[in-house]
């Protein structure tokens, strides 16, 4: 799953400057190689730390994260698409197409087949039997997308799937059996239908089809927020001044509320592990502040809690759920090299 860097507009500008100023120099790309930390016994790590592995071989940021279990049963995170961390953020300029594939166990990196087109500030991907769905963003200055993509690792190959009732971006992606949840901004997009510049929808893989739902009684949407889903049921997070929780239920339709987040961000990298959500990094909503605080929210106890701070600090950054030797980290992805691969173990 992704999080965003926002465009730069008045103080948010000054807060994505502090994550970037000291990186000047164009970099090249070298080939990528395991580091130590490899070699070390997957238990042999403290819970609640933060490893560094091995240097995602592009400097890029506001990529899109999707996990796959290949053939061998070992979790692949693959990231799509971002910028350059040294070109201009302006709205959607400058996206890359790359896609890189991070082998979790043997800490390698691999590149695929390239997204069709330049995207950044994607809704975030998700796997479905096998394969990643990744919808909405934008390729340049406005322009905003509402396509949805599928790419099977198994044949390296994208294909075009049917596109939402929307043009979207820079929102939040969960499954429920089996298809896939996406709650996003519209951008004012005539065909959003509201007031509320929202889009709420599912999509079917099964029969290629998408569904409008119910929006969020809020309002605010959580651009730039994070999702999780737990019990079958879809949570979003954050992205907004009062870090709301709002839970949507498929059974009835209907959306209610969870405890906010104590310190509300935006921009932060989101990623779900047995059910609960993990907001790490991102931008702190009252003043734009790069933070590096990590926090769990627990949807069982509807309580959130903090955890060790990440090692990089600010928006821009992505996460997806791994497993190690059958335990489960969240890689943490983004920024320049080196440094810009690392693992936390819960």
């Amino acid at each position: 799953m992704r999080l965003h860097s926002l465009p730069l507009r008045g103080s948010v500008a000054a807060a994505f400057l502090i994550v970037t100023a000291a990186c000047q120099d164009t970099p090249t790309e070298p080939p990528s190689s395991p580091q130590a930390e490899s070699s070390r016994p997957a238990l042999a790590v403290a819970a609640n730390s933060w490893i560094t592995r091995a240097t995602m071989p592009t400097d890029r940021v506001n990529t899109t994260t999707a996990t796959v279990t290949d053939a061998q049963g070992r979790s692949v995170l693959y990231v799509i698409g971002g910028r350059s961390p040294f070109s201009d953020a302006n709205f959607c300029s400058a996206g890359l197409s790359k896609v890189q594939a991070y082998d979790a166990s043997a800490n390698t990196w691999k590149t695929r087949a390239p997204f069709p087109h330049p995207i950044q500030y994607t809704n975030g991907a998700a796997a479905i039997n096998g394969k990643i769905y990744i919808t909405g963003g934008c390729t340049g200055y406005k322009a905003y997308h509402g396509w949805t993509w599928m790419y099977d690792p198994a044949t390296n190959a994208w294909t075009e799937k049917a596109s939402m009732p929307a043009a979207t971006w820079a929102g939040n992606t969960g499954v429920i059996q089996n298809k896939l949840y996406v709650l996003s901004s519209c951008d004012g997009q005539e065909d959003c239908g509201t007031s509320t510049n929202l889009f709420f929808g599912r999509y079917d893989p099964a029969t290629d089809a998408w569904t409008s739902l119910a929006l969020p009684p809020s309002g605010s949407g959580h651009l730039f927020g994070g999702s999780a889903v737990n019990g079958g049921k879809f949570y979003a997070a954050g992205g907004d001044s009062d870090g709301l929780v709002e839970v949507y239920d498929p059974a009835t339709n209907q959306w209610s509320n969870g405890r906010a987040m104590p310190t509300p961000r935006r921009g932060f990298a989101g990623a779900a592990v047995a059910g609960k959500l993990y907001a790490i990094a991102g931008l702190r909503s009252s003043d734009f502040t790069p933070v590096a605080t990590t926090s769990v929210y627990d949807p069982a106890t509807d309580s959130w809690k903090d955890l060790a701070p990440a090692p990089r600090f600010g928006s821009g950054l992505a996460a997806g759920r791994v497993f190690v030797k059958g335990k489960p980290r969240i890689e943490l992805v983004g920024g320049a090299r080196p440094s810009n691969n690392f693992q936390y173990i819960p």
